[in-house]
């Protein structure tokens, strides 16, 4: 998608140039064409950016700020929602040589939940306790119970997900 279509549909929101006195921001990295390259969120962009800066794929292209007005979780619904919707090309992690893509790290309840389902299908199959599930894949027993009762928090790591599906035997996409 290109920055200026984003611009235009986004009426709600303002884009505009950096402004140190502006919290919670969506920004984009963009080609000189406008093509949306990567989509993030910040408190502070100019520590954000810096990160970016040694990221080689990031050199010479333009950013550009969607202020987003409100509680920090209303910046990174937006974001999340945007990443979806886009599927920015950096928007991603490689993990042992799989694509992942970066949006699961705050899952919808009903993949969590599925995720829960298969890894209580795996654990009854193979006759193993939560506990050593949990060392396998190197997260707490609560985090494993966590996520087979779908409670709390939905997000986890890309990381976290490849070794729940390396565990039960499944690619990532799969799971």
């Amino acid at each position: 998608m290109n920055i200026n279509d984003l611009i235009k549909e986004n009426k709600p929101f303002e884009i505009k140039k950096y402004d140190p006195a502006i919290k919670n921001i969506i920004y984009f990295i963009c080609e000189k064409s406008g093509e949306i390259i990567y989509i993030g969120s910040t408190t502070n962009l100019q520590i954000r950016l810096q990160s970016h800066a040694t990221r080689v794929e990031f050199h010479g292209k333009s950013v550009f700020f969607l202020v987003c007005l409100g509680p920090k979780s209303k910046c990174l619904k937006k974001e999340r929602e945007l990443i979806e919707r886009i599927e920015p090309k950096y928007n991603i992690q490689w993990i042992n040589g799989e694509y992942c893509p970066s949006i699961y790290k705050n899952i919808s309840i009903k993949k969590y939940n599925e995720i829960g389902k298969k890894i209580v299908a795996f654990l009854r199959k193979e006759n193993i306790s939560q506990a050593s599930f949990a060392k396998r894949i190197g997260v707490s027993r609560q985090r494993v119970g966590q996520i087979i009762h779908n409670k709390k928090q939905r997000n986890l790591r890309p990381t976290t997900i490849k070794k729940i599906a390396s565990a039960i035997g499944l690619s990532v996409k799969e799971l």
